[in-house]
């Protein structure tokens, strides 16, 4: 009898077990929750210190401060959006005006030209200092570097395919990725170079 009263008495009954239980519920989903919203908050915060740096990257990759990387980027960039400028023009003039195809694809090279040359100088090739050749003289070499382009194009295309048994296409891409790299060098060191001497000399 004493240890069933005994065990009566520290047995809390039925109904303070259940609110016991409750009570321990509550506060568990309601700690839970606390920890739900820290935990999605800085994952919120994470995200956008992750946006903001990859908007801070992309932005310093437009200026003058990024470097080759920079450079080379934008070069890109402006490659892509050239080829994209020819093709559109080539077809819209051929299909849709009904255009001789070699008269579009003439206009076509044109236009991509000069919105390549506008690119290269005022896009690809920003820099702190003025550049050190003037509008015409980039001009011309611009125009050389792409009459040399479209020759040895042309050359390769023509002979080295008998020469090495490849196909065309292939001799092509590769001569077409070569000289990307080549008209990389060109445009940065030859002909959208910026006046070193002049911001020494200010120095």
């Amino acid at each position: 009898m004493f240890f069933v009263a005994s065990f009566r008495a520290f047995t809390p009954s039925t109904s303070q077990a259940v609110g016991g239980a409750h009570s321990s519920v509550t506060l568990s989903l309601t700690v839970i929750g606390f920890a739900g919203i820290r935990v999605k908050s800085e994952l919120a915060s994470g995200r956008s210190r992750d946006g903001a740096f990859t908007m801070n990257s992309i932005h310093r990759l437009l200026t003058p401060a990024s470097g080759l990387r920079g450079q080379g980027a934008r070069y890109a960039l402006a490659g892509a959006f050239v080829a994209g400028v020819y093709i559109l023009t080539t077809t819209c003039l051929a299909v849709v005006v009904g255009m001789p195809f070699r008269d579009a694809l003439a206009i076509g090279f044109v236009l991509q030209l000069a919105v390549h040359f506008t690119l290269q100088r005022l896009f690809v090739w920003v820099h702190e200092e003025e550049f050190a050749l003037p509008f015409h003289r980039q001009a011309r070499r611009y125009l050389t570097v792409a009459g040399a382009q479209f020759g040895v194009t042309a050359v390769s295309t023509s002979v080295l395919p008998s020469l090495l048994g490849l196909a065309a296409e292939v001799v092509y891409l590769v001569t077409v990725a070569l000289l990307t790299i080549a008209n990389f060098l060109l445009f940065r060191n030859v002909v959208f170079h910026p006046d070193r001497t002049r911001s020494t000399s200010l120095d």
